[in-house]
């Protein structure tokens, strides 16, 4: 990978990593963990933790959406489910405090391949737009595999249950 890709991966993830750092100081934010209000088991520092342990995860993302926009990697290469899944037992494994960041994580990945795709000096949001839709329509049963094993090690609470593909259900 050149160097300037790795100046873009780089910057990619620590744009999202700081989106993360954001996100959980915003004040006031009804019915979630911020700034002055901590849970029992999972307090403030436990996200900041979290987001700091996603960088490597988002720069990887975006190296291999690098790759990708430059054709010398197929989409479906990027493995978007590992990727998820692989983010999120880092953020996980950072800190004692539980599931802080699977759903953003969920979010923010594919942004950074897809950022990583589009990796101009001026990021084009259409270009973007257009490189999201493709990494996220290039995903595999494999993909969906590591994501139902990245949701089940994060134990996130709220799933409830489904009559048919139910998240919780190893079948």
């Amino acid at each position: 990978m050149s160097a300037s890709s790795l100046d873009v991966a780089t910057e990619i993830s620590s744009r999202l990593e700081l989106a993360m750092l954001l996100e959980v100081s915003a004040y006031p934010k009804p019915g979630n963990i911020h700034r002055t209000r901590d849970y029992p088991d999972t307090r403030f520092e436990h996200f900041l933790a979290s987001a700091v342990a996603s960088r490597n995860s988002f720069e990887t993302a975006a190296e291999r959406g690098a790759l990708i926009g430059k054709g010398q990697l197929r989409p479906e290469g990027a493995r978007l489910g590992s990727l998820i899944r692989s983010a999120a037992l880092n953020a996980f494994h950072s800190q004692r405090g539980g599931n802080t960041s699977l759903g953003t994580l969920t979010l923010l990945v594919p942004f950074a391949v897809a950022a990583g795709m589009t990796s101009t000096k001026h990021l084009s949001l259409h270009r973007f737009r257009l490189n999201l839709k493709r990494i996220l329509e290039s995903t595999t049963p494999v993909d969906s595999v590591a994501f139902y094993e990245a949701v089940t090690s994060s134990n996130p609470g709220g799933l409830g249950s489904a009559p048919q593909l139910d998240l919780k259900d190893p079948s």
